[in-house]
């Protein structure tokens, strides 16, 4: 009976989703225990969805695919971003340009304290200067 209820209820499971630069949003298409526990897999994990139902069911489908999938394919695109780790900035080599590069990421551009006209012809991993410090901002 249970394996019947629950493909019923994997037809009947249907959340809407919509792209925006992978950003997802999600829409129970009913209001079923189902669809609500699709929806808070997705955007909040799989611990939630668990924690939201005392009917959680690791067989239960949505949109065709295990809960399991459904969420570890979506929730991380919902959640926020994750930081990045501390990184250290070493020069490669003792060239000035070198030296100029994991300043300006360390410290920023101005601390360089040369004019525009002199950065500008300064390129840091292919990037130019501006941009490899912008990168590196805190």
């Amino acid at each position: 009976m249970k394996t019947s209820l629950i493909a019923l209820s994997a037809l009947l499971v249907s959340v809407n989703s919509v792209a925006t630069e992978n950003n997802y949003s999600f829409i129970a298409t009913d209001n079923s225990e189902y669809s609500n526990m699709c929806v808070i897999a997705a955007e909040q994990g799989l611990d939630a969805a668990k924690k939201h139902s005392a009917n959680f069911d690791h067989s239960t489908l949505c949109n065709g695919v295990s809960i399991a999938k459904f969420a570890k394919k979506y929730s991380a695109k919902t959640q926020q971003p994750a930081r990045f780790a501390a990184v250290k900035i070493v020069a490669a080599d003792s060239n000035v340009e070198s030296q100029l590069c994991a300043q300006a990421a360390k410290s920023g551009i101005a601390s360089l304290g040369l004019a525009q006209w002199k950065i500008r012809d300064i390129y840091c991993n292919g990037q130019s200067i501006s941009r490899f410090a912008k990168s590196y901002a805190k």
